[in-house]
């Protein structure tokens, strides 16, 4: 298998909604991918204006791979910046693993591996 990577993709900002959450400011956002090609999507980061990860809670993520496209739906919480900041989202996902040969020259037993001693080499 050779690695692969997506032509094109496309983040949506689904829903963005102040709300109170134990006396606390929070946004709750809704974010979605699309993809023309399937990737292995394990999260979404939430940045700041300074390019720092935001401390979030998820509220759930759905994730549909196919062959030829990958959808994706999640939702998190966060406390509201205020007005005028900017946000910025960054999807998390694994590429796609390519086989490698790797030769391997060790003997295990029953209690893991067997290493040669200085006395008992050939």
């Amino acid at each position: 298998m050779t690695a692969r990577t997506a032509s094109s993709s496309r983040i949506v900002l689904k829903e963005y909604k102040k709300i109170e959450y134990e006396g606390k400011k929070m946004v709750k956002a809704e974010i979605g991918l699309e993809a023309d090609a399937p990737i292995e999507l394990s999260a979404f980061q939430i940045l700041n204006d300074k390019n720092e990860v935001l401390e979030t809670m998820t509220g759930g993520m759905s994730y549909s791979p196919v062959e030829s496209f990958c959808r994706a739906d999640a939702t998190y919480f966060f406390e509201d910046l205020g007005d005028g900041k900017k946000l910025r989202i960054r999807p998390i996902y694994r590429a796609f693993r390519k086989l490698v040969k790797i030769p391997v020259d060790i003997k295990f037993g029953m209690r893991g591996e067997i290493r040669d001693e200085p006395g008992n080499r050939k």
